[in-house]
């Protein structure tokens, strides 16, 4: 058995290819279905703004990974194949504990990317594409996650402009949950901006910017589009703004904040301004620049730096735990042959005792229960020296000879 991963990020294919890659729960099945009819015996699928991968486990004498490559570029219509990556073995499970981890992210240490990876796991499970290898794979991922997160907290000081204006937001105003927001300027900034402010909570997001529609329905029922005509009218209803245009001027002035009865915070990521700086003096409005968090943002970046070092090493420890595992796994069949042949003696021996002797059902049981473990204790040391860790062992070796010992010639 062995694992792969096929995908593209946000390091190979920018925003309008993972766009068209983005997998509904529809095209999550169709593709599961697909590589199962490839040979795969397992399949995850993790779909996100920044990537989307499909990992699967699969017998190399059946699936390749080239074949994976072109239905992937087939299902999602993606015309060139430089943007997509693949990789196999330790290498495909190490992207992935590196993924889980946030070492692979946009933000360095995100947190959302966690929870997205035991999603993608959980609706594998329940559509029933789950399977030993890829379960095993994932659920290492996550420990391994968790132990970076528990011990390092990268987490804790994002690097992200738009991930550090949010939180910002939400230090200074109590929390944006049950809030309203508007988000003016739709490119990348602003479209994270909404990401974020969903996942704090907001109540409702509008969200203005010509570049945003494709982005904003049918991705989240609680964000709409807004005409920029209109943003004055719907702005009375927010208690948040966020604006990050790339206008030459100011496009939020004093006299039509002045008509907004609520509270409101307005972060400007713009450079030059979109909020008139007057806007500062009317007394139910707080405004705040991008110079407010850039010095967050410089002091998170050095300090991560330092962390990710320790970070890479957490994998590495777990990677090597998790590749043990998965090639001892390669003589799971040989090891439930040896069982199912102790079984077989077992059940022999007892029917031909049973047919001499008449035997109470206590002493059957005592009986039987000496016979299977007898039989248990002759291959104890086989099946411990097959999952040996001594340098230099010859596992598939031994395989082949605990084989032909106990299985081939006991069948002859």
């Amino acid at each position: 058995m062995n694992i792969g991963v096929v995908g593209l990020s946000y390091k190979t294919a920018k925003y309008e290819i993972r766009e068209n890659a983005f997998f509904t729960a529809r095209r999550k099945r169709d593709m599961a279905n697909s590589l199962m009819e490839l040979g795969a015996k397992g399949v995850v699928i993790l779909s996100t703004c920044n990537r989307s991968e499909i990992y699967f486990s699969f017998d190399e004498n059946i699936t390749r990974i080239d074949d994976v490559v072109s239905l992937y570029c087939k299902k999602l219509d993606i015309q060139d194949e430089k943007y997509v990556y693949s990789r196999s073995s330790k290498d495909a499970a190490r992207h992935l504990f590196m993924v889980a981890s946030g070492l692979d992210s946009l933000v360095i240490g995100e947190d959302q990317i966690l929870c997205q990876v035991r999603e993608a796991l959980d609706f594998s499970l329940e559509a029933g594409y789950g399977e030993k290898a890829m379960n095993r794979l994932f659920m290492e991922a996550i420990a391994c996650a968790r132990h970076v997160k528990r011990e390092l907290k990268i987490s804790e000081h994002p690097i992200s402009t738009a991930y550090v204006g949010v939180k910002f937001i939400k230090n200074e105003t109590g929390g944006i949950n049950g809030k309203n927001a508007m988000v003016i300027g739709l490119g990348n900034i602003g479209k994270l901006c909404i990401d974020y402010l969903v996942e704090e909570g907001a109540k409702e997001v509008f969200a203005v910017g010509r570049r945003g529609k494709d982005y904003a329905v049918g991705r989240y029922g609680n964000v709409h589009m807004t005409d920029y005509e209109h943003r004055y009218e719907r702005l009375k209803d927010c208690e948040v703004l966020i604006c990050a245009t790339s206008a030459p001027h100011a496009i939020i002035t004093k006299e039509a904040v002045l008509k907004t009865e609520k509270e409101l915070f307005i972060l400007d990521m713009a450079v030059p301004r979109d909020v008139e700086a007057q806007v500062g003096e009317i007394e139910n409005v707080r405004l705040r620049l991008i110079d407010d968090i850039e010095k967050i943002l410089e002091h998170n970046e050095q300090r991560r730096e330092r962390l990710s070092i320790r970070a890479f090493e957490i994998v590495n420890e777990r990677l090597s735990e998790f590749t043990r595992w998965l090639e001892l796994s390669k003589f799971d069949p040989i090891i439930s042959a040896l069982n199912q042949k102790c079984e077989e003696v077992k059940n022999e021996a007892l029917s031909s005792i049973r047919s001499k002797m008449d035997l109470s059902p206590k002493q059957y049981e005592m009986l039987e229960r000496t016979v299977k473990s007898s039989l248990k204790k002759i291959l104890k040391e086989p099946i411990s020296n097959l999952k040996s860790k001594e340098e230099g062992f010859d596992a598939k070796g031994y395989a082949l000879v605990l084989e032909d010992i106990f299985l081939k010639r006991a069948a002859d």
